[in-house]
């Protein structure tokens, strides 16, 4: 029986996708227990980069109206996500949390307005 060998990824790359994707959905659930969602429309974590030696990790965030306002009530309860993620993630070292406000739907609507 032959088998196809399998794409060679780097390991820390891999490690880095995975950790990504776990922060990703632990800081989408923290974010939906300690935020009202009526506030804001919808939240969501489009997408997270964790630095090479984590020791931070930008988390994106888009919402579907008021970012101003949701980059306030954010910045008040991130000292309680982070803490609840500490708690979550079994990691020697879990990395700090930078919320970025994510402007690329604004902007594809703002294109899509000029196309028309």
């Amino acid at each position: 029986m032959f088998l196809a060998p399998r794409a060679k990824l780097h390991p820390m790359k891999k490690r880095s996708d995975q950790i990504n994707a776990l922060i990703k959905k632990h800081v989408a659930e923290l974010l939906r227990k300690h935020l009202r969602e009526d506030k804001f429309g919808m939240l969501t974590v489009t997408h997270v980069e964790a630095a090479r030696g984590l020791d931070s990790c930008k988390v994106f965030i888009s919402c579907m109206k008021n970012g101003h306002q949701m980059e306030e009530e954010v910045g008040k309860v991130i000292i309680k996500i982070q803490a609840d993620l500490n708690k979550l993630l079994v990691m020697r070292r879990v990395p700090k949390l930078i919320i970025i406000r994510d402007n690329t739907s604004a902007l594809t609507e703002k294109l899509d307005s000029l196309l028309d």
